[in-house]
């Protein structure tokens, strides 16, 4: 009995020991618990503020942006209506500037063409603009520049037909426009560009026969002057720019004769090389310049002959006084230079021009297209045929020329 109540006394003690601690440690968790909420409810706070100001904000901004757009969005749609009639206004305006629907005394009524539509008069001096395609070829300067021969010497025979640089049409441009001072005079002006030329090559497969080089100076080579192979170029370039002033001297209601006094600008460029296998490779090079300026003098005349269609016809005499130089030269790849000559010449240089053809209009002629013939010559020139020939025979004193020009024109021209 005694044992028992001992082990219950011990057993006491213990649960006493054990309990307390216990209970501290249930106090201590019911604190922190109470510390976490408390954290909490400050943390949820700030995150509800701050959730508050980042959607009042953002709906500031929102509301900022859409006043922007709709502002923006009705300054575009404002423009549109503007940007459309103003397109429409140009569509309208180039519709009866090319119908003629309005005319100076109004009688051109939706294109309807009649006797007294041409308002301007047919003769009367008008502001435009114009454009011309050429088509031209340089006449009479074709270039033989090898021979094929039965040997290599001076008196060999021709075994073929010689080797040609035979130009032909190629395309060039002017453009220009005038302004009208009055209904009987008006001020022009034009640029002229054209750039032409012919390649050619010939081979043999091995001699004879062999070819002979018509370019090189006959005094560089003693012998051996054949060769297998051979290629030439030549190429014409000229730029002009015409200054006028034209008047009335003749009309009527279907014809006008108009004269013209002004200055022109001319620039002329002919290049030519050509390559030999002789002894190695022999090349020829020939460059000829002109610059000069001068007074141009002329007629320009047109006729009516009904149904919006004429004829047109000019004549031009211009005097260039310039500078024209000339170079020849001539080297070897094992050799070097073998010949050097070249002369630089003050000369007028008188262009005849003439063209003929034949042009439509509508019905307020504001709107015309001519196609015609053209020809103009360069007198007192050096070309280059003629300077590879007073090369070769050592004598540049007399070297002149006539240069040609010939072919199509055609033009488009629009008149306010």
């Amino acid at each position: 009995m005694k044992r028992l109540h001992a082990t219950g006394l011990i057993l006491a003690v213990w649960l006493t020991g054990v309990a307390a601690p216990a209970a501290d440690v249930v106090e201590s968790a019911r604190e922190r618990t109470r510390d976490l909420i408390d954290s909490g409810r400050v943390t949820i706070g700030t995150l509800a503020e701050r959730s508050r100001e980042s959607v009042q904000a953002l709906t500031e901004r929102g509301v900022e942006t859409a006043e922007t757009l709709a502002e923006r969005g009705g300054q575009t749609l404002a423009r549109v209506p503007r940007a459309g009639r103003r397109t429409f206004q140009f569509i309208s305006a180039t519709r009866d500037w090319l119908t003629c629907a309005h005319t100076k005394d109004g009688a051109c009524t939706d294109g309807e063409c009649t006797d007294s539509c041409y308002a301007p008069e047919f003769w009367e001096h008008r502001t435009g603009l114009f454009g011309d395609f050429l088509y031209l070829n340089p006449r009479d300067q074709d270039l033989p520049y090898a021979t094929p021969v039965d040997g290599a010497i001076a008196g060999a025979v021709p075994q073929g037909r010689r080797r040609m640089i035979d130009p032909g049409y190629e395309p060039g441009f002017r453009v220009g426009g005038r302004v009208a001072i009055d209904e009987c005079s008006s001020i022009a002006g034009a640029f002229w560009y054209y750039y032409g030329g012919d390649t050619d090559s010939f081979n043999v497969p091995g001699g004879p026969p062999w070819i002979r080089a018509e370019l090189t100076h006959p005094n560089t080579l003693s012998v051996a002057a054949d060769s297998l192979s051979t290629a030439a170029a030549q190429q014409w370039k000229f730029r002009m720019a015409d200054l006028t002033y034209e008047r009335v001297i003749s009309y009527s209601d279907v014809h006008v004769i108009n004269a013209v006094v002004g200055a022109r600008y001319g620039h002329l460029e002919q290049d030519m090389w050509a390559r030999y296998f002789i002894n190695g490779q022999t090349t020829v090079t020939s460059n000829i310049d002109f610059d000069g300026a001068g007074p141009r003098l002329g007629l320009d005349g047109e006729r009516y002959l009904g149904r919006g269609f004429f004829t047109y016809g000019n004549g031009f005499a211009t005097f260039l006084a310039g500078e024209v130089r000339a170079d020849y030269l001539q080297q070897n790849i094992f050799v070097g230079t073998q010949a050097v000559d070249g002369i630089v010449d003050e000369r007028i240089v008188p262009q005849l021009e003439l063209e003929l053809g034949l042009g439509w209009q509508n019905c307020c002629g504001n709107l015309r297209v001519k196609a015609g013939y053209y020809i103009g010559a360069w007198f007192n020139m050096i070309t280059t045929s003629e300077f590879i020939e007073g090369v070769q025979v050592n004598s540049l004193a007399d070297v002149n020329d006539t240069l040609v020009f010939e072919g199509m024109v055609i033009r488009a021209e629009a008149r306010f």
